[in-house]
């Protein structure tokens, strides 16, 4: 059938690879994970490893402008215990061969949507969100930096909290905006 199978004899997809893993919570230990590994030992961080997507018309699989997207890991650290992002990147156009990068998930867990920047919250210009150590920021250059949509009924759209009480709220009534707080 063409397909190819690691830890198995008959293989479901053009590549299949199968183990038995029962190891908790140790995400390093797992043995059924496919490991991609960039063996460069040069001292600059930055380094990549991932894996890339792509569409061709027949079986054309070396030319870069098919490839559509990567997905990958981008090393942030390398000083003591090696670190990294999690990035993903695609082709805007279908006459490029450059993909750029559309979301990060930093070491730290803050999440980067269209930008590289990770306080988008104090530019002046460019487009981005972040995710991150309790905080939701969007920057806009143009239009609306944040729209929120009730979809059904009145009511609240937006709650503000403090310690986990509500102290007031954005919201719709009739067609007319309302602010309300409490004291």
């Amino acid at each position: 059938s063409g397909n190819v199978g690691i830890g198995t004899s008959a293989p479901g997809s053009t590549l299949t690879v199968a183990a038995n893993d029962s190891t908790a919570s140790n995400w390093q230990a797992r043995s059924a994970v496919v490991r991609i590994q960039n063996t460069d030992d040069a001292a600059a961080d930055s380094r990549f490893a991932g894996v890339q997507y792509a569409f061709s018309p027949g079986a054309d699989a070396t030319a870069d402008n098919y490839v559509i997207g990567t997905v990958g890991a981008v090393l942030t650290d390398s000083s003591s215990q090696w670190s990294g992002d999690l990035v993903f990147g695609v082709k805007a156009a279908t006459t490029s061969t450059t993909i750029s990068e559309a979301m990060r998930i930093q070491t730290g867990g803050n999440v980067l949507v269209g930008t590289t920047d990770a306080t988008p919250y104090d530019n002046t210009s460019g487009n981005g969100i972040l995710l991150g150590d309790g905080l939701i920021s969007s920057a806009q250059s143009g239009g609306n930096a944040a729209i929120f949509n009730r979809m059904t009924s009145d009511g609240d759209i937006v709650q503000f909290r403090n310690a986990g009480a509500v102290v007031g709220s954005i919201g719709s009534n009739s067609g007319y905006l309302y602010l309300g707080g409490t004291t």
